[in-house]
């Protein structure tokens, strides 16, 4: 197959980590339990990096406030859990 060259599309799975990691942000920020827990696994998974889920619940604190640090725990237990 030939090279597509820098102008191709790039691969799925990397253009929509972005998207995952603002579906993790609004989850936060609303408190829903189970969209965060979803989206934890979803993108731990995924290969997301530590330093991108918290930089991702970095943001949803800043917009959320206090509340939304106890969903952002709550995120990082789901994110660490071991999958298997």
């Amino acid at each position: 197959m030939p090279d597509a060259g820098p102008d191709a599309a790039p691969d799925s799975s990397t253009a929509s980590k972005p998207v995952e990691l603002a579906v993790l942000e609004l989850a936060v920020i609303l408190g829903c339990p189970g969209c965060i827990s979803t989206q934890a696994e979803k993108l731990a998974a995924g290969g997301t990096t530590r330093a991108e889920f918290c930089a991702a619940l970095q943001k949803s604190i800043d917009a959320a406030g206090p509340l939304a640090m106890m969903c952002a725990a709550q995120a990082m237990d789901r994110f660490d859990e071991p999958t298997g």
